[in-house]
């Protein structure tokens, strides 16, 4: 039983040590909360703002792998194409068919270029954009993280028991699990503790009655008993043992037995004096008549 009832202090102590621990964590997270907040908003954009970035990158380099010329050649080719096309023939100089069809049908390919490459610059400037953008949130993000951390070491001088650990919400919630562990355990071990403590109740009043009786037994065999020398106090006020239960019990039985015997001897001795009082016939004086 005192096994168990150290068991039980040991996990009180736990669960207390426990608690204070998920509560000193939830107050540094509740005093950092705006900057977590605002933490935690920075860090979606981020996340978020790469995977733009990485979809338009995707992009332009696939139209640049496609179009080999940049933009500003495509535009001068279009220029001197469109020039031959449109401008007065020499009729000593006429192309043919073939070769006007072939120029024809270069122009309009460098206009389909020239709209690709355009949406590749347009994308570019939009890359460009948004990893200035990037810079300036991650330069924005490492100075809440120093303002929680300022924040988060001021607290800890309150409560040097988190210094070493890891304070999120992932962790309260690892403490609480672990409180309700050990309660669960408290109450099995105070189930245990209620059930010997009545079985030892029990016992208990068991040997009380059993002490009473043996003791009454005791005393009746010394009063009945001649010639016995008085026990020391100490060996009454001693435990009662196998030993002295069979004593007593031999004793009563040895009281008993000479109670009988005396008893029986003394019923012959009173009717031998009642056999002694019985009638017996004697001589009787005679009377004689004077003369």
């Amino acid at each position: 039983m005192d096994a168990v009832d150290r068991r039980i202090d040991a996990l009180e102590s736990e669960r207390q040590s426990t608690l204070r621990m998920a509560k000193a964590m939830r107050g540094v997270i509740e005093e950092t909360s705006d900057l977590r907040k605002e933490h935690k908003a920075i860090i979606t954009g981020l996340k978020s703002r790469n995977k733009e970035i990485d979809e338009i990158k995707v992009k332009r380099d696939k139209i640049n792998s496609d179009i080999i010329l940049p933009i500003h050649m495509i535009e001068d080719e279009l220029s001197k194409v469109y020039n031959r096309l449109t401008e007065e023939l020499d009729i000593h100089r006429v192309p043919s068919l073939a070769k006007e069809k072939e120029q024809f049908s270069w122009f309009l390919e460098l206009q389909a270029m020239h709209g690709k490459a355009r949406e590749a610059s347009e994308l570019h400037h939009r890359f460009i954009e948004l990893v200035k953008e990037q810079k300036e949130e991650i330069k924005k993000l490492k100075i809440y993280e120093t303002k929680h951390d300022d924040a988060t070491a001021k607290l800890l001088q309150d409560e040097p028991m988190l210094k070493d650990k890891n304070i999120n919400s992932k962790e309260v919630g690892s403490y609480d699990r672990r409180v309700h562990n050990i309660q669960k355990a408290l109450r099995q071990r105070r189930g245990e503790m209620h059930k010997l403590r009545r079985e030892a109740g029990r016992l208990d009043a068991w040997l009380r009655k059993k002490s009473g009786d043996q003791n009454r037994g005791r005393g009746r065999g010394r009063g009945n008993r001649r010639g016995q020398k008085p026990r020391d106090k100490k060996e009454d006020s001693g435990p009662m043992t196998l030993g002295d239960i069979s004593g007593l019990l031999s004793g009563m039985g040895n009281e008993s037995s000479s109670k009988r015997t005396r008893k029986v001897s003394s019923k012959k001795a009173g009717m031998r004096k009642m056999g002694n009082l019985g009638a017996h016939r004697g001589s009787r004086s005679q009377f004689k008549k004077k003369e």
